[in-house]
């Protein structure tokens, strides 16, 4: 059986861990979007499909691009590269 002292310190070590999880995610909640920032380039993912089940089409859209990829087991094969229309600018009310 545990001891009280074995208890006590898986305890501490859970609350340890928890903590330093939560300040790993307060660090990358604050800093995340400098890096963004810092290489220019916001990647997502717009769409995907499944082809069969080894492989899938994916839609990814840069900043100034959208690309349409194959992704396989092994390999990522580029189909087609499109760029975006330039979304126009709003005007402020006065």
């Amino acid at each position: 059986m545990l001891s009280d002292v074995h208890i006590l310190r898986w305890l501490i070590a859970l609350i340890g861990l928890v903590l330093t999880l939560g300040a790993l995610v307060m660090l990358a909640q604050r800093y995340g979007k400098n890096l963004r920032r810092k290489f220019g380039v916001t990647l997502r993912m717009v769409e995907q499909m499944p082809l069969d089940s080894r492989y899938k089409v994916v839609v990814f859209e840069d900043d100034k691009a959208r690309h349409t990829v194959v992704l396989g087991p092994q390999q990522a094969t580029p189909i087609s590269s499109t760029p975006l229309a330039p979304t126009p600018k709003l005007k402020k009310k006065k």
